[in-house]
């Protein structure tokens, strides 16, 4: 997400992984394969693991292209 909350880039939606540490990369593109601006940005993960409370992650991307 921008700073003013435009949905940017939706990489995995709906992909089951293990339990366990994983790595994700981004590379700085939109959902239309172009550069973003540079600047600040919001990254959102949500973890539903079957049998508990959904799980919200936040975090912060500075993106100089």
């Amino acid at each position: 997400f921008s700073t003013d909350g435009q949905l940017i880039k939706t990489e995995m939606e709906s992909i089951q992984k293990t339990a366990g540490l994983h790595e994700f990369s981004w590379n700085g593109k939109d959902d239309e394969d172009k550069f973003v601006r540079n600047g600040l940005y919001f990254i959102e993960l949500i973890s539903k693991a079957s049998g508990f409370q959904p799980t919200r992650i936040v975090g912060r991307v500075l993106v100089f292209n």
